[in-house]
């Protein structure tokens, strides 16, 4: 759009009428309009909010480095909500910054930046953002670099683990004095376990393990370490023979319980040579089932906000910083596991989901790659 004859000779006057309309439009489609003007002002068919933002400089430069603009603004109800901030629906939307003569809209505008708005930041009462240029587009990632863990995130479109079925809900029993750690009796979901000392394993394929004061639940997935004996049958050449192959470094499922020092776990159906001696069962990483994962509290001071789970045993959870705002007895929360990103003990044994691996947990180290050829 060409600024026009009539706002061009205003602009080069030496009284000045101007104004900073501001058009955001959301990714949901959503169109908002504000200005720095003492009244509302009405511009090609938009109402511009008056007072609702303060803006830095613009910062531009010649070369191909990022124009930014920072921007504060208060929480409205009838405009920019806490909650809209928090799902994320002002995330990465198109801005419009023009100039108008406020006492002649008639002359048009003159577009001062295009962009998208950047990290935001909640306050109280108000919250900031950044208004990146449109050269922030050529600074993006186009590739992926390789990483031993994965790169996608629990839940979301490349990973694909369905969280519903996966997240539970309770209410805040007790909560310590720093504000991070509390109590809800209904989370019996298993800790971290292991090592736990196994003393005897049955060759049948739900296999009777002796395990004393075990601590085990029924559903857990365990690495099997340390046995002396138990190696698998394989066939040669049509012939049945114990061949290479132990037991060791296998992940076995917790069928069952049987009591405080015995349990019951899924081998495969294959035959294993009679068990010697040793052993310990390992739950991969020890990490209990909310370990790393995410609570958002529903209800409270602290409603619609969340925060990761730095540790979790049967009834305890420990965030891993404090709330803002003081957490009560009786405020609801949801809770959701996390993910250790690892090929084998969280894709693999965990979620079934090593199809969607974003990582490349095999690939050569800095030692091999830094070789010299031939070396």
């Amino acid at each position: 759009m060409t600024t026009s004859p009539a706002l061009l000779a205003h602009l080069a006057g030496d009284v000045l009428t101007l104004a900073t309309l501001v058009t955001v439009t959301r990714r949901d489609g959503a169109v908002f309009g504000f200005t720095d003007h003492d009244r509302d002002l009405t511009f090609s068919g938009r109402t511009y909010l008056a007072g609702t933002y303060t803006a830095s400089a613009i910062s531009s430069t010649a070369d191909m480095a990022v124009d930014n603009l920072e921007v504060a603004s208060y929480l409205s109800g009838a405009v920019v909500t806490e909650s809209d901030l928090l799902a994320g629906l002002w995330n990465y939307a198109s801005v419009m910054i023009e100039q108008v003569n406020y006492a002649d809209l008639s002359m048009g505008s003159r577009i001062l930046r295009r962009g998208t708005l950047g990290e935001i930041s909640i306050g109280k009462l108000a919250f900031n953002t950044e208004l990146r240029g449109l050269t922030q587009a050529l600074q993006q990632t186009v590739g992926e670099l390789t990483s031993i863990r994965c790169r996608a995130d629990l839940g979301d479109a490349r990973c694909g683990v369905n969280l519903a079925p996966l997240t539970v809900t309770g209410t805040v029993q007790t909560v310590d004095a720093n504000n991070c750690t509390i109590t809800d009796s209904t989370r019996t979901e298993p800790g971290a376990a292991g090592p736990v000392t196994v003393t005897a394993i049955s060759t049948a394929q739900y296999a009777v393990v002796g395990a004393p004061a075990h601590g085990l639940t029924a559903g857990q997935t365990l690495m099997i370490s340390g046995v002396v004996g138990m190696v698998a049958t394989e066939r040669v050449n049509g012939q049945l023979t114990y061949g290479a192959t132990s037991i060791n470094g296998r992940f076995a499922t917790v069928r069952s319980i049987t009591n405080a020092n015995t349990l019951v776990l899924n081998l495969d159906t294959r035959n294993y040579s009679p068990y010697a001696s040793g052993g310990k069962l390992t739950q991969p990483g020890a990490v209990g089932t909310f370990d790393g994962g995410k609570i958002v509290f529903t209800s409270g001071a602290n409603a619609g906000r969340g925060m990761e789970i730095k540790a979790y045993a049967p009834g305890l959870l420990v965030l891993a910083s404090a709330m803002p705002y003081p957490l009560a007895v009786g405020d609801a929360y949801s809770l959701t596991p996390g993910c250790g990103k690892r090929a084998i003990e969280d894709c693999y044994t965990r979620y079934n989901n090593v199809i969607n691996f974003r990582g490349e947990p095999y690939g050569p180290g800095l030692d091999e790659m830094l070789k010299a050829g031939g070396q």
